[in-house]
């Protein structure tokens, strides 16, 4: 009865784990059922003899199956992790070391100072170190965690200790390029990842764009579809897909994601975080997932903030062109006149050599050779400047000396000052280049 029940109440467990469970668990917990069913019926078989009924035990003879069907979903469907397994033998194995030897000592040191309090009543010592132990349990597994990680696993330690600090930064980095290339360099150093990439959503989250770290400046990405049958598993998932769950579709690289994780901000899918085999040829450990869920979560607030990033920065360009642009009318009626002024000046002096007797005047010539390129240059410059206003910046710094700026851009409103009676004084400091854009 008791082997009966206890079997049964597995089963049951694992039935109810498959309604709340993503479909890799699913087939996990299929498995394991499975193997409980031919390992337990076949090894039931032996109980008629234990009570003198002969009947030969035949399921012995197939008990051997669970094993199979156990190795079949460990390699296949990630069943377990002998990595944990290990850790979390070292772990409780020291921490029952630690307890019993502090409980023993503490009855031995107790039962020195007063044997008569331990042999009189040693429930009340009992329940009372019963009742240290437990308070100082969970602190204590934490340090022997830890101990067991920086002495026994001393790289996983570290690149989960990286992962975490990671999944902290991202969070402060705006722009997009350097948010995706800086999670993806980390990821494959750390993890010793073959590939590793990111899909992105798109403003307008009707496509998303493939970035490998690698295409930060190309301007062409492989989309993927809202549509797709990939981005499509994805939206309705809020864990990690592993390779054989992954539908057929999509470039070469995507073929060979071994495990896709969602990236989900306020239910929508932002984007992807997807990763290869391991230069090891070692599986992911529910730890290694655990923590990139975690990161996943982390970085789909990142992505959204580059995105707003961006926008905001493209709005504020687009308002400071239009101001810009704007700005032309307001100039255009005394460039107008500043252009006129040195026009008519030429005409005038052109005339006059054109004029019979004049041309070969050495005084009229001299003059003319003085006024007109002087002239001429000043239409230039004022030109130049209007241009300038009405180009859009190209961002690109170099060496400026600012009173040049200054002056240049005087230059464009002397002539309505003089028109409103006001003097310009210049007081210009001698003031060291700078690295700017003069556009700007």
């Amino acid at each position: 009865v008791y082997y009966a029940v206890y079997v049964l109440l597995i089963c049951l467990i694992l039935v109810r784990g498959r309604a709340t469970n993503t479909p890799a668990t699913i087939k996990q917990i299929d498995y394991v059922l499975l193997a409980a069913v031919v390992g337990f019926t076949s090894g039931a078989t032996a109980f008629p003899l234990c009570y003198g009924i002969l009947v030969e035990p035949v399921g012995i003879h197939t008990v051997f199956l669970y094993t199979i069907i156990i190795t079949y979903a460990i390699v296949k469907h990630r069943l377990m992790g002998i990595d944990v397994v290990l850790r979390k033998g070292l772990v409780y194995s020291i921490l029952a070391a630690l307890l019993s030897g502090s409980y023993l000592g503490g009855i031995y040191l107790l039962g020195q100072a007063a044997p008569a309090l331990v042999q009189l009543r040693s429930p009340v010592v009992s329940l009372a170190f019963i009742f240290i132990l437990a308070f100082i349990f969970q602190p204590l597994r934490e340090r022997v965690q830890g101990f067991v990680d920086r002495v026994f696993f001393r790289s996983r330690y570290d690149y989960q200790r990286v992962l975490r600090e990671l999944s902290q930064s991202v969070v402060r980095i705006l722009r997009l390029d350097d948010l995706v290339d800086d999670v993806l360099r980390t990821l494959k150093n750390v993890l010793k990842t073959e590939r590793a990439f990111l899909l992105i959503a798109g403003l307008d989250r009707q496509r998303y764009e493939l970035y490998t770290g690698e295409l930060t400046n190309q301007t062409v990405r492989i989309i993927f579809p809202k549509e797709s049958a990939f981005i499509q598993m994805m939206s309705n998932r809020t864990s990690a897909v592993f390779g054989d769950e992954l539908p057929d579709e999509g470039p070469t690289d995507f073929l060979k994601a071994l495990v896709a994780i969602p990236l989900n901000s306020r239910d929508q899918l932002v984007g992807v975080l997807c990763l290869g085999d391991k230069l090891s040829g070692d599986a992911y450990s529910d730890g290694d997932i655990a923590l990139l869920t975690t990161l996943a979560n982390q970085l789909a607030i990142a992505v959204e903030n580059a995105r707003l990033h961006e926008e905001i920065v493209t709005t504020t360009k687009q308002l400071y062109q239009a101001d810009k642009l704007a700005s032309i009318g307001t100039v255009a009626a005394s460039m107008a006149h500043e252009i006129k002024n040195p026009l008519t000046i030429i005409k005038g002096m052109v005339d006059v050599m054109g004029s019979n007797g004049h041309s070969t005047d050495p005084e009229l010539i001299a003059s003319f050779n003085d006024v007109v390129p002087r002239q001429l240059e000043r239409m230039q410059k004022l030109l130049e400047g209007l241009f300038k206003i009405g180009k859009p910046s190209s961002g690109e710094t170099r060496l400026v000396q600012v009173n040049d700026v200054i002056e240049e851009a005087l230059r464009l409103f002397e002539v309505r000052c003089q028109k409103r009676s006001v003097q310009i004084i210049r007081e210009l400091g001698d003031v060291p280049k700078i690295m700017a854009d003069p556009e700007q």
